[in-house]
């Protein structure tokens, strides 16, 4: 009932949730494309340094956020960011034929896309006053989230059936510009707080000094390592490798990604008023490292098989999302931008460093084997897990 009259008293939520809604659809109508598209012009491991480059990059923006979001505010903010990204999708459209822009555009895709997801924790976190609903209200964020997550694998699939990625790009600008509609009608009226500023040193003593934070992060920033490898890797190693056709592989995401759309919103209302965050956590991890450490194993290029895998490897993601997103979020507000943007940087962060410890492995060890290596980092997260302490 709290949660319900939240929604009803916030008029700004509802566009909160379509424009996140519309900004997921965009993202994951190329996420999953991106490296197997780049790849026609560069080289496997050239695709690694690509997105280490794109994600300091994009880094850099998360640590100088707060500067923009207090010049700009939030609404022109997330306008620019999004135009932006227009731009660099255009530009991957019809500038194949010019390398340089070609990868200029790429970079500006990688760079901008995860900051635009930032600017809405900020519209959202904002309108939460009652901590008691953070856990339901991030739920049903990352709800929406998942309803693109899941449904944009299975037309993705079909749209670049053979190998026709523009229009998939395409698509991803009409949804960006739908985005942009909601922004400026609906979230035209969000009130900026008076943000508090940190320096990066006063951030990461912040981080390191509140144990919840930091544990909250630490197994954030491993879920998003998990991500980043999947992301880049994954699809190469279905198409390439095990020979499946992009048809079968939509199929296959978008059961693989039904976990976060089926699991998220009771999990975020069990951490409001079940469990606590840290059994989540724990559950999560085991499932994660169980799970990846078993994708060396299967070689058959058989959807049921890899789609009932991949979809036990989401069912633990969700559980660490959830987890710690919940946590976090019940230790700041809307006024800590900061906080919020250091513990968003782990995706970027997560990027760079997937994709450098992923180049090096390569270097010794096959793509197929990679994914034990990843298993063993995932149960490194096991720590952090044991080490929270729960909100109940």
């Amino acid at each position: 009932m709290r949660f319900l009259a939240w929604l009803q008293r916030s008029p700004l939520v509802v566009g909160t949730y379509a424009a996140n809604l519309f900004v997921s659809f965009h993202f994951f109508f190329v996420i999953y494309i991106n490296s197997s598209f780049i790849t026609q012009f560069v080289t496997e491991s050239e695709v690694g340094y690509l997105y280490i480059i794109g994600s300091v990059a994009s880094t850099a923006v998360f640590v100088a956020f707060i500067w923009f979001l207090r010049r700009l505010g939030n609404v022109r903010f997330i306008s620019l960011l999004i135009l932006l990204e227009i731009l660099a999708l255009l530009g991957l459209i019809f500038a194949q034929d010019a390398l340089p822009l070609l990868l200029a555009s790429f970079l500006l895709h990688l760079v901008v896309s995860p900051v635009i997801y930032l600017n809405l924790d900020i519209f959202l976190e904002q309108s939460i006053k009652n901590e008691r609903i953070t856990g339901t209200a991030r739920g049903l964020f990352l709800t929406m989230i998942n309803i693109a997550q899941v449904l944009s694998p299975l037309v993705v699939g079909f749209l670049v059936a053979h190998e026709e990625y523009w229009r998939a790009y395409l698509a991803s600008i009409f949804f960006l510009l739908l985005a942009l509609g909601v922004v400026l009608v609906r979230l035209r009226h969000f009130t900026d707080e008076d943000y508090t500023h940190r320096t990066l040193r006063g951030m990461k003593k912040r981080f390191l000094e509140n144990r919840a934070l930091y544990n909250a992060f630490a197994a954030q920033f491993l879920l998003r390592f998990f991500y980043a490898w999947m992301v880049i890797y994954m699809p190469l190693y279905l198409f390439r490798y095990i020979g499946l056709p992009w048809s079968e592989i939509g199929i296959i995401f978008t059961i693989m990604l039904l976990p976060f759309l089926l699991l998220e919103l009771p999990l975020g209302r069990i951490a409001d008023v079940l469990l606590g965050e840290k059994e989540m956590l724990i559950a999560g991890f085991l499932i994660l490292g169980v799970t990846v450490a078993l994708i060396p194993f299967l070689t058959a290029a058989s959807l049921v098989l890899w789609a009932a895998l991949l979809f036990c490897t989401r069912v633990g993601a969700s559980f660490v999302e959830v987890g710690s997103e919940s946590h976090f979020f019940k230790h700041v507000n809307g006024k800590h931008a900061t906080t919020i943007s250091m513990f968003r940087l782990a995706r970027p962060a997560a990027y760079v460093l997937a994709a450098g410890v992923a180049s090096v492995a390569l270097l010794v060890i096959s793509v197929q084997w990679s994914f034990m290596l990843l298993a063993l980092i995932l149960f490194w997260g096991l720590r952090y897990a044991l080490a929270l302490t729960d909100t109940k």
